[in-house]
């Protein structure tokens, strides 16, 4: 597949490029990202250092990518892949875990992904913005976290120059 049929199919939004969270409140609150134009979302979260700390990883879903109005977005899925896994044919496999109460804990040196799908936001009540909450570090937590949104818009007249950001609210359709 080709860059061009990537980006034909869904668009990555970078959330947070590697840096340590340490503590500070970059660790918990994320904007929100539109999903308006778009049928689901994976979210992907990198963590290398961390400490044994606990650091919560929730789902918010908003009205708005200023976060109005936010509440809690249930799930219970997601997938986790340790980096550099014995035996190393197998440190490519994503193993499906279950979250509890719709939270989880990260590891150090783990990949993490969240698939968002049609249906888990409140559309209904205009909620269709989505934010990735997670817990302050209280030490050294070294994270990057993406979000690929897919199936959605072709852009004006099939360019993908015009593709609307997901980093603004949408005009209502």
């Amino acid at each position: 597949m080709t860059m061009r049929a990537f980006v034909h199919h869904g668009k990555p939004v970078n959330l947070a490029s590697p840096q340590d969270i340490n503590g500070v409140t970059i660790g918990g609150n994320y904007n929100a990202v539109s999903l308006r134009n778009y049928q689901g979302a994976f979210v992907f979260l990198q963590v290398g250092a961390h400490s044994s700390t606990a650091v919560a990883v929730t789902l918010k879903q908003a009205k708005t990518t200023d976060n109005s109005a936010v509440k809690a977005l249930s799930f219970t899925e997601y997938y986790s892949n340790t980096v550099g896994a014995s035996p190393t044919e197998e440190s490519d496999m994503w193993q499906k875990k279950t979250a509890v109460s719709n939270t989880f804990n990260i590891a150090a040196n783990t990949n993490y992904l969240i698939p968002i799908r049609p249906g888990m936001l409140d559309v209904s009540n205009d909620f269709d913005c989505l934010r990735v909450d997670l817990s302050a570090a209280a030490a050294s937590t070294i994270i990057g976290l993406m979000l690929f949104l897919h199936d959605g818009p072709m852009g004006i007249t099939d360019n993908t120059k015009h593709i609307p950001s997901a980093r603004v609210n949408r005009m209502p359709n």
